[in-house]
Order: C-alpha cells, then structure tokens, then sequence
C-alpha cells in the first residue's frame, strides 16, 4: 500500500467518523516513526563494519541475515509470542536467563582467549560471519 493511498484511507476514515481516529496523536506517531526508521542503529553498523572487511558480497549477506532475523522476530511476535512473554513471568525469566548465559559465554570466552590482533595471519581476507548475530541487534 502506498502513502497516497494510505493518506487517502485516512482522510476518509476521519471524516466519516472524526471521534475515531485522534489526529494529533496520529501524526505525532507519523513522525516519531518517520524519525526512527531512518536513524542508523545497530544493523547498519552491522553492515557498515560487514562491508570495510568483508566487501560488497558480505555487507549484503549481513543486510539479508538482518532482514531475516526481523522476520523471524516478527513472525514470532504474530504467533503470540509477545502475548506470552508479557503474560508469563515464568517465560520471560527463562528468555532473560537464556541470554546471559548466552552473554556470559561469549564474554567467558574472549576473557579466557582473547585475539591477540585483528590481522590475520595468512594476511587473507577476513569473512565475518554477520548472520547469526544478524537475529539479536534489532530485537532490543
């Protein structure tokens, strides 16, 4: 659906009935949202960085694996995901815990063996691998 016609459907829906829709408030969401959709987060310096290391062929592998972890993030949420994690504290806590521990692991792990430079060795091209991190940067 288009802007016209979107406009268009709310300007009929106004009219016909004007306690509906309250219309400051709506453009106050229009432009809130307008702001946020075109501020760069945590996905394009994702794709950013994908793209000074990686070249072309992995900022867009970067680009897609973000696009399908949005999906993923939204097809869940349409299943009653969301309606779950707000409703059961129990769900929520074992998600939250979930992600330290993934967290905690991570972090073990650079502490226990950190890189000792960002060159390669071979002096070859490094291929970061954007797509499994590509689910968590839009989720918070």
């Amino acid at each position: 659906m288009t802007l016209a016609k979107v406009l268009v459907w709310l300007v009929v829906t106004f009219k016909a009935n004007p306690d509906m829709i309250d219309l400051p408030l709506l453009l106050d969401f229009i432009a809130a949202a307008s702001v946020l959709a075109v501020t760069p987060g945590v996905g394009t310096t994702m794709v950013l960085r994908a793209a000074a290391v990686g070249g072309r062929r992995i900022a867009l592998l970067a680009a897609v694996g973000i696009a399908l972890g949005c999906l993923a993030w939204g097809a869940a949420v349409s299943l009653g995901l969301g309606a779950l994690l707000q409703r059961s504290e129990v769900a929520y806590t074992v998600l939250k815990s979930a992600g330290t521990a993934y967290l905690l692991w991570v972090g073990g792990k650079l502490l226990l063996k950190p890189r000792q430079s960002f060159q390669s060795k071979a002096r070859k091209r490094v291929v970061p691998r954007p797509q499994a991190a590509a689910l968590l940067p839009e989720a918070s």
